[in-house]
């Protein structure tokens, strides 16, 4: 009968790993990975803080943080205030070509917050201030909501959104819209000319005057090197590191602010391939679904994030 050795019988209190996953340095049969630990510091990121001779305005600066950090594995964003747009006719899409007979003229919509009612009334004023012989009239149907114009002289007048000098940019394959550079699209018109008919042009459908600006698009890169992800879109639009709501576009007190929290808006980036190993500033941008910089009219905006650092 075999008798095990007195040598070696008893508990194991030793163990060879043979897997090189589960071990590291040159005795990597007896030494287990140490686990790294990870702990959580917090950044406000405000607009006031930046260098306001390189960056004018609040949706588009750098932030510097006052110390570098390294080994960033997360970012949360879990509060903050950011202001919504509440110009919803603004420059780079006020204007359009408009033809009366054979005369071309430009049609501007001053720059400012419109309700339907005073588009209605804007774009009849610029109608007649350009109008050669006809005097015309806005109004809207009061079934469906779409825009009306109409005249009682006798030329034929056209609204130019395919062929005039300010025409929204699409994609050539797919037709998406890439870039707004007219109010068509606000006024309830498409990517075509239209020309009257009795006296008359009905809008293709209802207006939309926060055509764009439904939703704001946060983008913010590290020392301006590797952008951070989340979100995937389509059109080959870029992708932003958040997207924020703008669910109180018809306020009337004119300061819109959406405030942000971590019961509401939590969003998680993780840096990819890996850790970002050292940051020294943050570049944030905030931008329309057409990344145009958006006008917040001076006012501020903040951000509360939550880093996740590997020690």
């Amino acid at each position: 009968m075999l008798v095990p050795s007195k040598l070696v019988s008893g508990p194991v209190v030793n163990t060879l790993f043979s897997s090189a996953e589960r071990t590291s340095g040159s005795g990597s049969a007896l030494q287990t990975i140490p686990k790294r630990t990870s702990r959580v510091i917090r950044v406000e990121i405000n607009s006031i803080d930046r260098n306001y001779s390189k960056f004018p305005y609040s949706s588009d600066f750098t932030w510097d943080f006052p110390f570098p950090v390294k080994e960033v594995k997360e970012v949360h964003v879990i509060g903050g205030t950011v202001p919504i747009p509440y110009l919803n006719i603004d420059e780079g899409w006020n204007k359009f070509t408009f033809s009366e007979g054979s005369t071309y003229s430009t049609i501007t919509l001053p720059v400012g917050y419109y309700s339907v009612g005073t588009v209605v009334t804007s774009l009849q004023t610029q109608l007649n201030l350009v109008g050669v012989g006809n005097i015309y009239t806005v109004s809207q149907d009061p079934l469906n909501g779409r825009l009306i114009i109409s005249t009682t002289g006798t030329n034929t007048f056209y609204l130019l959104f395919a062929t005039g000098n300010f025409v929204d940019i699409h994609d050539t394959g797919t037709k998406s819209l890439l870039e707004l550079k007219s109010p068509a699209r606000h006024l309830g018109f498409g990517l075509a000319d239209y020309i009257s008919s009795g006296g008359t042009i009905t809008a293709a459908r209802a207006p939309n005057l926060w055509f764009g600006l439904e939703r704001s698009y946060l983008y913010m890169n590290f020392d301006s090197s590797q952008d951070l992800r989340s979100i995937f879109r389509g059109s080959g639009r870029k992708e932003p590191s958040a997207i924020i709501y703008n669910d109180i576009l018809n306020s009337t007190d004119g300061q819109m602010t959406k405030y942000l929290n971590k019961e509401t808006f939590d969003t998680n980036i993780v840096p990819a391939p890996a850790s970002l190993s050292r940051i020294r500033s943050l570049n944030i941008s905030l931008r329309d679904m057409f990344y145009k910089s958006i006008n917040t009219q001076g006012r501020e905006m903040s951000l509360l994030l939550e880093l996740i650092i590997v020690d």
